[in-house]
């Protein structure tokens, strides 16, 4: 339900200090949410970052469903990198294990004055639709779905989402999937407020990139020469002893939310050809540490998989999975398709796009609401915190923004079916007119 706790105020970012003191709480070989967390040791040619990896118990003897046992992160130190991972897995047993006890069953028609419109999620075109393979049907008023209660941040109100959209694992009839499932927006954190922003910052991040990639814009790279910060330079020396070469591009788009994508490439015997990894923060410099930084857990993600002898997609209609988007890149006869990326135009220095953090999360999330709200975007947010982590101090939030492009996973289920990769190239003054659907860059995209 959308509870009491929503009624978000002012405070600073948490101390890691409060994460690492529940750790024991939550670490137990046999009872714990987390049985066990490992610090990888990097090779010495790979980028010499912390990288910890947690290891979760089964949790399809609760949900009936397959569920992903590790996370990890990666960090500068291994203080950060075991909370990261400590919030990762949190995050995961909080989207997975989660009570359906308050969803509502029932058609837009009777729910509209309490509800988002499901067509204002960006769906599929109609053409996908029309095709008597595809597996998701277009929702009508009259389709009956299951509703989540959420909370419109932009309009500090209760509202009804589809519940598809939110839970993990929904079980559903066949005229009920009009959409291929979650994947963005999803956070942990010690308040309400840090995972609101969060999320708002993922669902940004994913929206910029594919943006950016379906219309094959010309982005300006980032001078990484010209960054400022102490770690922004611990994180470009810890690649030094790795046979890449960095690149990092500004995505930010019309909603001003700062946006970075990275991309690693090498001709190293066994390296893969180029890595892909994205990131957005109110604080440009922030965006491109972030992105530089999941970078690095990204190469490793694709080494494990290339390693593992996964198989690699010979053609675009082989991409079907999250990880095959990563491999489809390990050779460097797929280069050329990131050439927008790797051989820029023009360059920027992170200075030249101002900050827009200040020292108080809800400031920051009003920022973000209202640059979203000047392009009809709204932010939803649903309370997803399991009762026992919530007892340990943590928060975990679905944050939800009708109209935004979500990231795809599969060359099946692009999402043609919304306006803002065919006009938001207009606004951000790339374009004189809307793209045509028949423009747009089919070419699989490079994030895994």
């Amino acid at each position: 339900m959308a509870k009491e706790q929503f009624k978000l105020q002012s405070r600073r970012r948490s101390d890691i200090r409060q994460t690492l003191g529940v750790v024991p709480h939550l670490v137990d070989p046999f009872v714990g949410l987390i049985q066990s967390l490992n610090f990888y040791r990097c090779r010495p040619d790979e980028p010499q970052f912390v990288h910890c990896h947690a290891t979760m118990p089964d949790l399809s003897r609760v949900t009936g469903r397959y569920s992903n046992r590790g996370t990890g992160s990666t960090a500068l130190t291994e203080k950060v990198a075991l909370v990261k991972a400590v919030g990762e897995s949190v995050e995961r047993y909080s989207s997975d294990v989660n009570d359906h006890s308050d969803v509502v069953h029932a058609p837009y028609r009777k729910v509209k004055s309490q509800a988002v419109y499901p067509r204002r999620f960006v769906l599929f075109h109609p053409e996908q639709f029309q095709d008597p393979h595809f597996p998701y049907r277009e929702i009508t008023d009259d389709t009956v779905i299951p509703w989540a209660q959420g909370y419109s941040v932009t309009h500090k109100r209760p509202t009804l989402v589809p519940a598809s959209l939110v839970h993990l694992g929904m079980g559903l009839e066949p005229e009920q999937w009009f959409e291929s499932g979650p994947v963005s927006g999803y956070a942990c954190a010690n308040t309400f407020e840090e995972a609101i922003l969060g999320g708002i910052c993922e669902v940004v991040e994913r929206d910029s990139f594919m943006v950016f990639w379906y219309n094959n814009l010309p982005v300006p790279a980032f001078d990484l020469t010209a960054l400022e910060s102490e770690e922004a330079r611990q994180t470009l020396d810890r690649y030094h002893s790795a046979p890449v070469r960095l690149h990092c591009s500004n995505i930010t788009t019309d909603i001003g939310i700062p946006a970075a994508v990275a991309v690693m490439t090498s001709r190293a015997p066994g390296w893969p050809a180029a890595v892909v990894s994205a990131a957005a923060d109110l604080d440009p410099e922030r965006a491109i540490v972030r992105a530089l930084q999941e970078l690095a857990a990204n190469h490793l993600y694709i080494r494990h998989h290339l390693e593992g002898r996964s198989p690699m997609p010979q053609a675009p209609e082989q991409v079907s999975t999250m990880e095959d988007h990563g491999l489809f890149y390990c050779s460097p006869e797929r280069l050329p398709a990131l050439d927008v990326l790797l051989r820029p135009r023009a360059f920027v220095r992170p200075r030249d796009l101002p900050s827009k953090k200040s020292d108080d999360v809800l400031e920051d999330i009003d920022y973000c609401v209202g640059r979203l709200a000047a392009l009809d975007l709204e932010v939803i947010a649903v309370d997803l915190t399991a009762p026992d982590v919530g007892a340990l101090g943590f928060k975990v939030v679905k944050v939800l923004i009708p109209g935004a492009q979500p990231i795809d996973f599969g060359m099946r289920w692009q999402h043609f079916g919304g306006r803002r990769i065919y006009d938001a190239p207009v606004r951000m003054g790339y374009r004189t007119r809307p793209t045509l659907a028949s423009e747009l860059n089919r070419f699989p995209h490079p994030f895994p």
